[in-house]
């Protein structure tokens, strides 16, 4: 039951063989902002961008490994753990779910230097996410058996109950993306068949906070705290990638970027003040503040990608 799922998760965020594209090149849907292409990754499974404190980007891509990128644009492989879902700590400490991937289900810890060892293991739970709060704490979400969300000890790899079943009502629901607020706080994106939210965990217990549009794949911390996701609609031919500012203070969602191929992450960097968003089959863009230099690739070939 639980490779079933975890194919079902992978069935969703992965779109084979190049049969997909883009509306074409994505706009901004706010004013002071300017997307550009960044980086093409060696891999097709690319879904999780994170950071490090250095301004370095690391991108989870299955069974293909973590690759870093700088911040210049140069791509290199960063460790061999395979996995989706990634949190990372500024120092490049990072924890990545196998989600179903390999015999034994992990977490494992990567070291700053791509080296890693299993932090959490066993036929069971399947992890599928993790986040990291700014003071340290590390949660997973479970799919399958024993659904919800851990608090999971970064030393010892012991885990508890914070929330037991999906993020709706009674349980119901598949978790996605998660991300954290300054102040600790955990919010989830949840899958609610044909609906989709944000959800706030506290207390034992997830208050939906947003309705969404799209089912929300990859979540983040933005500016000023406020939360932004990403998503697509469609699916073989012509998709259509959206990033979504999401407002948990006032209950509002509104159209950050569209017109990525699948998007499957966004992450954003505070160092630089520019996010990076990842989408199928491996590109990687920037939105950066209008002003703001970015490394890109040129225009022409963008287009002659997605046509």
């Amino acid at each position: 039951m639980l490779k079933l799922i975890a194919a079902w998760i992978l069935a969703l965020l992965l779109l084979i063989g190049g049969a997909v594209s883009a509306l074409a090149a994505p706009v901004m849907h706010e004013p002071g902002w300017t997307i550009a292409p960044f980086v093409t990754l060696p891999s097709t499974r690319a879904e999780d961008p994170e950071v490090d404190g250095a301004g370095n980007l690391y991108v989870a891509c299955g069974q293909d490994g973590v690759f870093r990128v700088t911040p210049t644009g140069s791509v290199n492989l960063w460790s061999s753990a395979q996995g989706y879902g990634i949190a990372m700590l500024p120092s490049a400490e990072a924890y990545l779910p196998s989600r179903g991937l390999l015999a034994t289900d992990y977490i494992w810890d990567i070291l700053s230097d791509g080296t890693y060892s299993p932090l959490v293991s066993g036929a069971s739970p399947l992890w599928v996410y993790c986040a990291l709060t700014t003071s340290g704490l590390l949660y997973g979400s479970v799919a399958g058996a024993g659904e919800g969300i851990y608090l999971i000890d970064r030393g010892s790899g012991a885990f508890s109950k914070v929330l037991l079943g999906g993020p709706g009502p009674g349980g119901t629901g598949t978790y996605s993306g998660m991300a954290t607020t300054g102040d600790n706080t955990l919010y989830v994106s949840g899958l609610l068949g044909p609906a989709s939210g944000i959800f706030r965990v506290t207390g034992g217990a997830s208050t939906q906070v947003i309705s969404t549009s799209i089912g929300m794949i990859g979540l983040c911390r933005g500016p000023g705290d406020t939360l932004f996701g990403a998503g697509y609609t469609g699916s073989s031919g012509t998709t259509n990638g959206q990033v979504w500012r999401l407002d948990v203070s006032g209950g509002i969602a509104s159209l950050f970027a569209s017109g990525f191929g699948a998007t499957a992450g966004v992450r954003y960097d505070p160092t630089l003040d520019r996010f990076y968003v990842v989408d199928q089959p491996g590109s990687v863009w920037t939105i950066t503040r209008d002003g703001t230099p970015t490394l890109t690739t040129s225009w022409g070939s963008v287009k002659t990608k997605y046509r």
